[in-house]
């Protein structure tokens, strides 16, 4: 049997790669607009690749600039610094201007699956790759031109594609769940050693523990 190729691809030939806004003073609007977008950076990327946003931080930038910047859903933004590059997909209903702490990836090929995409760019050998071409003296960086030219990227078939993107999200949704028992396992041990206290020294245990109303 004929194993098949799979292509690689340099990431500028599948979408469009560009730098997050970079406020200056000249781009602080003289009226500005009532209810901006967010300014999107790296502390709104989780480790885990998702956009959690803790507070919401508008911009005050005129609508010509915020036409020009603004994210949609479904485009991917990298962080351009720190221990981990991490990438996360725009979601829906997000209205968010990528600061320059981020890297933008619009996906333009047909032949890709961008939740694929985003995979491939948090895996941890791209990752490690990516890492080992940031540069700077104080504070490492990684470059547009090392994420759209350097990276080469596989690309499977659709249905593999698909599939992977899939037992990607069964994971993720797995790691959620185990965590998640983490807590109630934790609760029910303390509760369970709680009682045992109760049991032997009386009810007036939980008042001076402290702790018996907050379990």
């Amino acid at each position: 049997m004929t194993e098949s190729v799979i292509t690689l691809y340099r990431l500028e030939e599948l979408a469009e790669v560009r730098l997050g806004l970079t406020m200056r003073r000249g781009l602080l609007a003289k009226h500005v607009v009532a209810q901006g977008p967010h300014h999107l950076r790296i502390r709104d990327l989780s480790e885990f690749g998702e956009i959690q946003i803790q507070s919401f931080e508008p911009l005050p930038i005129t609508s010509a600039i915020v036409r020009r910047h603004l994210v949609a859903p479904g485009d991917i933004v990298v962080a351009n610094r720190g221990n981990r590059l991490t990438s996360a997909l725009v979601p829906q209903g997000l209205v968010a201007v990528a600061s320059g702490q981020l890297i933008v990836v619009k996906i333009l090929a047909d032949r890709v699956v961008k939740e694929y995409i985003n995979w491939y760019i948090n895996h941890e050998q791209t990752q490690h790759f990516l890492l080992s071409k940031c540069r700077g003296s104080q504070v490492k960086t990684l470059s547009v031109s090392v994420l759209k030219s350097r990276l080469r990227i596989p690309v499977p078939s659709m249905r593999t594609q698909k599939e992977i993107v899939e037992l990607n999200r069964l994971r993720r949704r797995e790691r959620a769940l185990t965590s998640r028992l983490a807590v109630f396992r934790r609760l029910h041990i303390e509760t369970t050693l709680l009682n045992m206290v109760t049991h032997e020294c009386g009810e007036g245990a939980n008042e001076t523990i402290g702790v018996g109303r907050n379990l």
